[in-house]
Formats: C-alpha cells, sequence, structure tokens
C-alpha cells in the first residue's frame, strides 16, 4: 500500500464527505496525472494571501500581492465578473497591509518554506500540514501562527493548530511555547489559543486517520447523504459531466482548474454590469424573486447577447414564462 497522507483539510473533507474526499486527495486525471480543483473567490483570496505573505520576506507585500494576483484574475480564480474580483481582491490588500504594519513580520521567524513538515501516524500513515508562520521569540522558543482569511472564526473544536503545534514539535525540535490563529481580516495580531488535552486529541487524530486509511483499503468513497450525492461531490460530478469549464492547470499545486457558473454569481452579475437600464435591473430582480413582470423580452435579448451559454443555462428557470 502507497503511503497516505493526512491533513487537517483531509480530515474535514472525509467527515463531510467521503466521496468527496475521494475527489479532493486522490483522484487524478487518468491522462495527466494530475488533481482537479474547483476554483473559488474565497480559495483564490486564501491562497493569494498566504503566498504572499509566506514568501515575501525581504519583499514590500504589497507588491509581491499584486504580483500574484495575477494568477488569480478572472475565471482562473473562479470570478464571475469585474467587480467581484477588484472586491475580493480589496479584501486582500486590506489583510496585507494589516500584516505588513504588525511587529510579528519585524521579529524574527523561523523558515517553514523548505519543506513540508511530516509525522508518522502508524504504519504508512502520516501527518502533513502547511505550517503559515513560526515567530522566534527571546529565549528561542517558538510561536506558531496561522493566518485566516475568511470571515468566520475557527470552531472550538477544530484539531488545525493541534496539528500543527505536533508538526512543528517533532520537525523542528523546538519547544512550542504559543500557538495562535490569526484572523487577517478582523485582527491586528495573532489571537492566542493554547493547546490542551494533548493526549485526548492525539487519539481522536488517529481514530480519524483510521477510518480514512480502513476507506482506502476498501477503496470505498461513498457518499453518506440520503441521496448518495450531496453538494459537494456533486460539484465535481459537473466536472465529468462538462458541466464545468477549464480554466487552466496550477502548475506549483499540479492541479487542473475548473469553474462552474452558479446562478448567485449570474444574477450578481447582471446587476452589477451596465448592460441592462436600472428599471431593466429593477424587472430582472422581479423575476429572480418570482414575481410576474412586463418588459422582459428586451431583457431576454440583452441576456443573450451578454451572457455565456452556460451563464445563461444558470438563469433558465427565472425566464421559462
Amino acid at each position: 500500500m502507497s503511503k497516505i497522507w493526512i491533513s487537517h483539510t483531509g480530515l474535514n473533507n472525509f467527515k463531510n464527505c467521503q466521496r468527496s474526499y475521494y475527489y479532493n486527495h486522490l483522484y487524478r486525471n487518468p491522462k495527466t496525472g494530475k488533481k482537479i480543483q474547483i476554483v473559488s473567490p474565497y480559495l483564490s483570496l486564501g491562497s493569494a494571501v498566504h503566498e504572499a505573505i509566506e514568501e515575501g520576506k525581504g519583499e514590500d507585500l504589497l507588491k509581491r500581492f499584486e504580483k500574484i494576483w495575477k494568477k488569480y484574475q478572472g475565471k482562473k480564480g473562479g470570478f464571475a465578473y469585474k467587480k467581484q474580483e477588484e472586491h475580493f481582491k480589496k479584501r486582500g490588500v486590506k489583510m496585507i497591509k494589516v500584516a505588513q504594519k504588525s511587529q510579528v513580520f519585524k521579529n524574527p521567524n523561523f523558515d517553514v518554506t523548505d519543506s513540508l513538515p511530516k509525522m508518522p501516524l502508524f504504519k504508512d500513515v502520516f501527518l502533513v500540514g502547511s505550517i503559515d508562520w513560526a515567530e522566534i521569540l527571546p529565549d528561542k522558543s517558538l510561536h506558531i501562527i496561522d493566518f485566516k482569511t475568511g470571515k468566520n472564526k475557527e470552531k472550538e473544536a477544530s484539531l488545525q493548530l493541534f496539528i500543527y503545534y505536533l508538526l512543528a514539535s517533532y520537525n523542528y525540535k523546538k519547544k512550542i511555547k504559543k500557538t495562535s490563529y490569526w484572523y487577517l481580516a478582523k485582527d491586528k495580531e495573532p489571537t492566542p489559543k493554547k493547546i490542551t488535552d494533548i493526549e485526548k486529541k492525539l487519539n481522536s487524530l488517529k481514530k480519524q486517520a483510521l477510518q480514512i486509511k480502513k476507506a482506502v483499503l476498501k477503496n470505498d468513497f461513498s457518499c453518506t447523504s440520503p441521496y448518495n450525492n450531496c453538494y459537494s461531490c456533486s460539484q465535481f460530478d459537473k466536472i465529468f459531466s462538462g458541466e464545468a469549464e477549464y480554466v487552466g492547470c496550477d502548475e506549483r499545486m499540479n492541479k487542473e482548474l475548473y469553474y462552474l457558473v452558479k446562478k448567485k454569481d449570474v444574477v450578481d452579475k447582471v446587476l452589477e454590469e451596465n448592460f441592462l437600464t436600472e428599471k431593466e435591473k429593477e424587472l430582472f430582480q422581479e423575476r429572480i424573486d418570482g414575481k410576474k413582470v412586463l418588459g422582459k423580452e428586451k431583457i431576454k435579448k440583452k441576456l443573450k447577447e451578454n451572457l455565456s451559454n452556460k451563464e445563461l443555462k444558470a438563469l433558465i428557470t427565472c425566464f421559462k414564462k
């Protein structure tokens, strides 16, 4: 059996949907040997901010972020329209400015970018994770920091910081004195979180890892949804059915990237862009809300002229009658 790599993201994917776990972590396109990924604005924002901060030593972080952001423009970043992309970019710039002003980045840091830290759990099963930052404290111990670019706080039961604590302790051979989440969208400094119940959490981690190992050995990755097709895995099914659009390859992560049209994004695009008049936008919104309105033929013509076939298909239920 080949090695099984267990990460915090993988644990969450497996818990939510085993089929989604398979697509996210094990599946390879048989023609290219690459993984597959569905792009999204939130994923692109997080990736760009992390990459700019983690690898921007000695550089102006804003300039580096601007350069990195070019990789995530348009559909390759999951953006349905220009204003949506601009909104997420502004969020990223704001977070970069917060990071750049902090004393944390003026203090010495332990280089965590050389290799991905790994730790054996049991035979053929290894814990792995990407540690964002390791600040060197005055007594030479480490402060492990995990950057957060979303708006929600990590759940209390999350094992993410605990996993990074284990990996840092095992690989860096230094005392881990402090662990923190840094919610860059809200806080100017990291928020400390003490690691407790180490033995209990380690047992829980190993139990979950063993479940993944059993699924791999049996090659059984069934969706536990009553319909055998939850939202998470159904998104990947759209790649194989041709509904998703191939938008490029992330060579750094060895992944093929796919863009999925979502009705909400298309609605927002119509309301944000200028190919409809303000009055037509009001009528369009009323139709979206399920109200019967007049003048829709002219609106339909403009939609056909300005939206792709996949975008029109996402809206088709709005203008059936």
